[in-house]
């Protein structure tokens, strides 16, 4: 068994720890670091880097805070997505740094959620909002700053009739250990990571040899130019350079053919 430190500050062990114990991780959680300084979710500290960089700095900070060899830091963003607009997208990185030798391997999970902010007109409104999502912790602007972690019962609380001015505005507190629909996708975000330290090059062993490559352009079925829609997945060595293709579409549909449907 092999340890790992965590950094976090929202309690994420207890979504990745019992995926990657079981391919020989034993996490070691921390929280003596700040993450928070890196952003945060309500907008007091702006978020300068990308996710990805973010989950890396957390990854060393861990392996420099604790002296062993393997960290892993994670990071979560919300918006954006192919459904902007629609419904909101969270997208989930995990990134395992190993010291020494150096290996970095990133890992993803993301998705459409229902998470969004929430405006009640009533108290009934409130209500009948909040039933919807169980377990949320939701945040509150208030005047004199912001009020975080909050749960349903507790918002009920502060908004009960007759002193409360509808229409109420509420957002969902994204952090980790109080958003049950994104432990969800931690968990599938960890399950990734366990599947790609798991798998090695055919050629050289090293880990992480995942389809994250995409080759475009199978043949339209009337008229026999490339659409564009991904025709294999591709899979690539970072170490040795080997790579295979899966090939997941041969015959292109019309829809996506520029020259069909322009």
């Amino acid at each position: 068994m092999k340890n790992a430190a965590l950094l976090t500050k929202h309690r994420k062990s207890h979504q990745l720890a019992p995926i990657l114990y079981d391919i020989g991780i034993e996490l070691v959680e921390i929280d003596f670091f700040d993450t928070d300084e890196l952003g945060t979710f309500s907008g007091e500290i702006e978020r300068k880097l990308s996710p990805k960089d973010c989950a890396l700095i957390k990854a060393k900070k861990a392996v420099e805070l604790t002296g062993l060899n393997l960290g892993l830091g994670s990071e979560g963003s919300f918006g954006g997505g192919p459904l902007a607009g629609f419904m909101n997208w969270n997208q989930e990185i995990i990134c395992f740094y190993q010291k020494e030798p150096e290996v970095i391997v990133f890992a993803f999970a993301e998705g459409p959620t229902p998470l969004k902010s929430l405006k009640a007109e009533s108290f009934d409104d409130l209500k009948q909002k909040l039933s919807s999502f169980d377990r949320q912790k939701w945040m509150l602007r208030c005047p004199d700053g912001i009020l975080k972690g909050l749960s349903d019962k507790e918002v009920i609380t502060i908004h009960q009739p007759p002193y409360t001015e509808w229409p109420v505005y509420l957002e969902p507190d994204f952090r980790a250990m109080n958003s049950p629909l994104r432990q969800i996708m931690l968990q599938k975000a960890a399950l990734n990571l366990a599947e790609r330290l798991q798998s090695k090059c055919p050629n050289c062993a090293e880990i992480n040899f995942w389809p994250d490559g995409r080759e475009f352009g199978p043949i339209c079925e009337l008229c026999g130019q490339p659409t564009n829609e991904v025709k294999a997945l591709v899979s690539c060595c970072k170490s040795c350079g080997y790579s295979e293709s899966e090939l997941k579409k041969l015959n292109g549909n019309p829809t996506y053919c520029n020259y069909c449907n322009p």
